[in-house]
C-alpha cells in the first residue's frame, strides 16, 4: 500500500498546521469514495444485494478507484507541492482502475485468468507507491548517517520477515494445485504489500520513531491492502467477499493521506551512529524467526528475510564497534598527550620551586649583611650626634632663654601700649564731652535770652492790661488783677534768666579750663606712646634676629638626625 506524503510529512511534524486542508474540490470526491466503500462493507456483513451482482464487483469498485484517481489528480493539478507525489499516486490507481475494465474484457464465463493482461495493471500500483514513498521519505528525514539508513532497513528487514512467516503459508497453502505462473501471481500481491510496509516501518524508523495521524492513517492504508490481499489468496468464496472491503478502504485511506500532503521544510534527523538500542531490539524478531523455523516449519521467504535482517544488523553493530573503537582510542591518544603534560607541568613546577628556594637563601643573606652594615653605622652616627647635637642644644636652650625674655618685655610693653591708648581714648571722650558740654551751655543761653525777651513781652502786656483795666473801672477790676499776677510773674522770670545766665557764664569758664588741661594731657600721652612704639620696633628686631638663630640651630639637628636615619 502507498504511503501518503501528507503522512510522512506531518510524521515529522507534531504540532497540527493551519493549512492541512485538501485542495478545492478533492473533499466531496473523497467523501463520495468512503459512502461507496461503506456500501461494500454493508454489502459484506448485511448481505445487501445478490451475491453475484456486478454491481460491487465492478461498478462500486472501479468507483472507488476512480474518485481516488481523480481526488489524487486534482490535488496535483491545484497544489504545485502535490505534483509529484499526488500525481504518482493517481496514475498508478488510474492503471489499477484499467486493470479492472481489461480483467471484465478477458474473463471467461466469469472467471478471470491467472496471470492475465490485469495483473500487470493491478501490480502497477505498487511501483507508484514505492516511487511516492521513497520521494516522502527523502523530503522529509533528509540526508541522514549511515548508521540511520542501516537502522531503517534492519527495521522493515525484521517486521518483513515476521509478517511473511505469517501470511505467506496461508496464502500459498490455499494455491497449492495451481500452476506455477498462478502461485507467482497470487504471491506477488502480498509480497509487494510486505516490501511495502517494512518501506514505511523504514521510514518510520529513520523520521526518529515519531508518528502523527496521517501517517497512522497511511499505515492503516497499507494494512487494509495487505489483508484484502491475503482475503483474496484464501481463494474461497465466503471469505473472499471481504476482500474488496478491505481494498476500497485501503484505497480511500491513501488518498486521504495524498491530497492532505502538506509540505514543510526538510528536517534531519539527528541519528547517534553508536546508538545499540535498534540493532539489538531490532535484531530480536529474524532472530526468532530463525530460532522457530525448523520446530514450526516456517516458510523459507520468511526465514531469507530474517537472516538478511540479521546480516544488516550485523553489519550496523559492526560500524558501530569500529566507530566506538576509534573513539576510545581517540580518547586514549588524549589521555596519553594529558598525562605527558601534567609530567612536564609537575617538572615544571620543581624546577621552580628550586629556584624560589635559592632566591629564598639570597634573600636572607642579603638582608642579614644590610642589618649588620645598618648597625655599624647607626653606632657612627651616634656618636656624631652626640658631639655635635650637645652644643647644639645648649645653643638652643640659650636661645629661648633670650627669645622668652624679648616676649616677656614684648608683653610689657604691649600693655602699656594698651594702657596708653586707653588713657589716649578716655581724653578724648573727655574733651568730647567738654566741647557738647559747652555747646549745651551757648544753647541754654540763647534759650535764657529769648525767655528774657518773652518776660519784658509779659510785662509789656500786664502793663497795657492793667491800663484797660482801669479804664474799665469797676467792670475791669478783676482783669486788673489778673494783670498784676502776670506782672509779677514776668519780673520773676526776669530775675531767674538772670541767675541762670550768669551760672552759665560760670560753667563756660570752668569748661575751657578743663578742655586746655585734657589737651595738654593727651600731648604728653603721645609722647608715652612714641616712646613705646621705638621699644617694640626695639624687640621686635631682637625676636626676628633670635628666630634665625633658633631655626639654624634646629637645622642643623635636623640634618644630623637624618643623616642617622639614612644610615
Amino acid at each position: 500500500m502507498v504511503r501518503s506524503p501528507t503522512g510522512l510529512t506531518n510524521a515529522l511534524n507534531v504540532t497540527a498546521r493551519t493549512d492541512e486542508r485538501p485542495a478545492s474540490g478533492v473533499r466531496p470526491i473523497l467523501a463520495f469514495c468512503a459512502v461507496l466503500a461503506a456500501i461494500m462493507w454493508a454489502h459484506a456483513f448485511l448481505g445487501l444485494g445478490a451475491e453475484d451482482s456486478s454491481l460491487y464487483s465492478v461498478w462500486v469498485f472501479n468507483g472507488v478507484l476512480v474518485g481516488a484517481a481523480v481526488a489524487c489528480l486534482r490535488a496535483a493539478q491545484v497544489d504545485p507541492s502535490q505534483r509529484w507525489i499526488a500525481g504518482v499516486v493517481g496514475v498508478g490507481l488510474v492503471l489499477d482502475a484499467l486493470g479492472g475494465l481489461v480483467a471484465t474484457l478477458v474473463a471467461v464465463d466469469g472467471e478471470v485468468p491467472v496471470p492475465s493482461w490485469a495483473d500487470p495493471l493491478w501490480l502497477a500500483i505498487y511501483p507508484c507507491e514505492y516511487v511516492a514513498l521513497l520521494v516522502l521519505t527523502r523530503q522529509r528525514v533528509g540526508r541522514t548517517m549511515l548508521a540511520t539508513r542501516l537502522d531503517g532497513m534492519l527495521s522493515g528487514l525484521a517486521v518483513a520477515a515476521v509478517v511473511v512467516c505469517v501470511t505467506l503459508p496461508p496464502a500459498m497453502s490455499g494455491n497449492g494445485g495451481s500452476p506455477f505462473w498462478a502461485k507467482v501471481t497470487f504471491l506477488s500481491y502480498p509480497i509487494a504489500d510486505l516490501i511495502l510496509l517494512g518501506g514505511v516501518v523504514s521510514a518510520v524508523a529513520l523520521n526518529g520513531w515519531r508518528i502523527d495521524r496521517k501517517l497512522a492513517v497511511l499505515a492503516a492504508a497499507v494494512l487494509a491492502w495487505e489483508i484484502g490481499d491475503l482475503w483474496y489468496l484464501l481463494g474461497t468464496d465466503e471469505t473472499s467477499k471481504y476482500g474488496d472491503p478491505f481494498i476500497l478502504t485501503g484505497i480511500t485511506l491513501l488518498a486521504t493521506a495524498v491530497t492532505h500532503w502538506t509540505r514543510v521544510p526538510e528536517r534531519h534527523v539527528r541519528a547517534d551512529d553508536r546508538g545499540m538500542f535498534v540493532p539489538v531490539a531490532f535484531s530480536v524478531l529474524p532472530l526468532g524467526v530463525l530460532v522457530l523455523a525448523q520446530p514450526f516449519g516456517l516458510i523459507w521467504a520468511g526465514v531469507a528475510v530474517a537472516g538478511l535482517a540479521l546480516i544488516v544488523a550485523l553489519v550496523r553493530m559492526a560500524i558501530t564497534m569500529r566507530e566506538n573503537q576509534r573513539i576510545i582510542a581517540a580518547n586514549a591518544g588524549e589521555i596519553v598527550a594529558r598525562d605527558r603534560a601534567q609530567e612536564e607541568l609537575r617538572a615544571t613546577l620543581a624546577e621552580r620551586d628550586g629556584l624560589d628556594a635559592q632566591m629564598h637563601d639570597l634573600l636572607n643573606r642579603q638582608r642579614a649583611a644590610e642589618e649588620a652594615a645598618r648597625g655599624r653605622a647607626e653606632s657612627l652616627l651616634d656618636g656624631t650626634n652626640g658631639l655635635v647635637t650637645g652644643p647644639l642644644h645648649e645653643v638652643v636652650e640659650r636661645l629661648h632663654a633670650v627669645r622668652s625674655t624679648a616676649t616677656s618685655i614684648e608683653h610689657q610693653v604691649a600693655a602699656a601700649d594698651r594702657v596708653t591708648a586707653l588713657v589716649v581714648d578716655q581724653a578724648q571722650r573727655a574733651d568730647t564731652v567738654v566741647l557738647a558740654l559747652g555747646e549745651s551751655l551757648r544753647r541754654v543761653s540763647g534759650v535764657a535770652a529769648l525767655i528774657n525777651r518773652v518776660a519784658d513781652q509779659t510785662n509789656l502786656l500786664a502793663l497795657n492790661a492793667t491800663i484797660e483795666a482801669a479804664r474799665a473801672g469797676e467792670n475791669g477790676r478783676g482783669f486788673g488783677v489778673v494783670a498784676n499776677e502776670v506782672k509779677d510773674l514776668s519780673r520773676d522770670t526776669a530775675r531767674f534768666t538772670e541767675e541762670i545766665t550768669e551760672i552759665i557764664g560760670e560753667l563756660q569758664t570752668d569748661a575751657g579750663a578743663v578742655a586746655s588741661a585734657i589737651k595738654g594731657m593727651s600731648d604728653g600721652i603721645g609722647g608715652i606712646g612714641t616712646a613705646t612704639t621705638l621699644i617694640r620696633e626695639e624687640v621686635d628686631q631682637q625676636r626676628t634676629a633670635l628666630e634665625q638663630l633658633n631655626a639654624q640651630a634646629d637645622s642643623a639637628i635636623a640634618q644630623a638626625k637624618r643623616l642617622g636615619g639614612e644610615i
